[in-house]
């Protein structure tokens, strides 16, 4: 079985002229090894990936190995210290060539690993951009909570395409949606893993209100439920946090809802908001419950109750299954027996979403729209000094 040919180069204290002669040293020797059919060198976009710290450099190396021969591209991973002395860069040029099939030639993925340490880590911009792929769009993919307001963020975000982040590691996820809002009323747009996890959630909440004899509810909305999965520590309650504020975001811009209450903190146990539609208000309810640490941080169940004038009050469902990969969606109009089917979630793991986010570019209006009211959700508003 035909095993992937991967090359490799790293040094020390070095300047971008070395790093650009080392790459095409590797493509001449890969040239050279592959006699009979040469791998393209095709680049669908350039990734640019600010890990902070070498240990999380490592740990992101890993994750976009997965990558190689599914999208072919020229990947950057950006690590710094400014706290050191001088002005140093270490590299490390990696290209490896999955092996072809049939008369699909081998494409190949380069990743290159930046260390900069001093001066040069405050100066992270220009020691990426001339090694850019020109003509072809370059993502900016910052875990964690990106630093808006910081030139490190802003001088790599100067030169990107589309900024790709996990909402779900926001540490403070009400000032990140804010941020973000803020960011897509620019040329900009942004692609969100959690967003993307809770897809199948939304699919199901409007699949309830589709059908003309249901349509009436969705201005009668008499309470909403949540339950998340308790466990776990930190991350897990910045994802339930996202999760929640991103669900309220989209559910008040599809259905005019305004927060009465607010969240402007992480959760951290059983909390009630409220919101106002059409004069009344509306409660929400937010559950925790132990699913064990497998579901920690994650969506387990809705409930919808609403009652419409002159019909009868509805109960719509969602609960998750114990193994997490499919939810009991069930309907119940007065006192009709309960309509129930089960639908699959499609649960995909951090690389098979970033393999998607990295197929969108542009701007999304209902992902820019529901965070900008996941922000309000928060607590946070816009404002000037008088």
């Amino acid at each position: 079985m035909a095993t992937d040919t991967v090359l490799e180069w790293s040094g020390s204290d070095v300047d971008l002229t070395t790093v650009e002669r080392q790459m095409s040293s590797l493509w001449k020797q890969l040239a050279d090894r592959e006699s009979n059919t040469c791998p393209v060198r095709t680049h669908v976009f350039n990734l640019v990936v600010f890990a902070g710290t070498k240990a999380n450099a490592r740990s992101i190396c890993q994750s976009l190995s997965q990558l190689e021969d599914r999208q072919p591209s020229r990947a950057f991973i950006l690590s710094g210290d400014r706290s050191e002395a001088g002005s140093t860069i270490d590299a490390r040029v990696r290209l490896a060539c999955p092996p072809g099939s049939g008369d699909r030639r081998a494409r190949c993925f380069e990743q290159l690993t930046i260390d900069a340490r001093g001066r040069a880590a405050d100066h992270l911009d220009s020691v990426v951009v001339p090694l850019l792929m020109p003509e072809i769009r370059t993502y900016l993919w910052w875990p964690g909570q990106p630093p808006f307001g910081y030139k490190t963020f802003h001088r790599l975000l100067g030169f990107a395409d589309q900024l790709v982040v996990d909402s779900a590691q926001f540490s403070s996820p009400g000032d990140g949606f804010a941020d973000v809002a803020r960011l897509s009323s620019g040329s900009q747009g942004v692609n969100d893993f959690q967003w993307a996890r809770l897809a199948s959630w939304r699919d199901i909440v409007a699949q309830f209100f589709d059908s003309a004899s249901h349509r009436k509810y969705v201005e009668n909305f008499q309470s909403l439920g949540l339950e998340f999965a308790s466990g776990g520590g930190t991350p897990e309650r910045q994802a339930a946090t996202s999760g929640v504020l991103l669900m309220l975001g989209w559910a008040g811009r599809a259905f005019g809802w305004e927060p009465e209450t607010t969240l402007e903190g992480l959760l951290t146990h059983d909390v009630e908001l409220s919101v106002v539609q059409s004069n009344r208000l509306i409660p929400i309810h937010i559950h925790f419950e132990n699913h064990g640490q497998q579901a920690a941080g994650k969506l387990m169940k809705l409930e919808i109750t609403c009652a419409a004038p002159n019909a009868e009050s509805a109960v719509f469902r969602a609960q998750r299954s114990d193994d997490l990969l499919n939810a009991l969606i069930s309907q119940t109009i007065g006192s009709e027996p309960a309509l129930e089917r089960v639908v699959p979630l499609n649960p995909r793991s951090d690389v098979e979403l970033l393999v998607d986010e990295l197929e969108l570019t542009g701007h999304d209006p209902l992902y820019e729209g529901s965070v900008e009211y996941a922000s309000k959700f928060a607590g946070r508003v816009m404002w000037m000094p008088a």
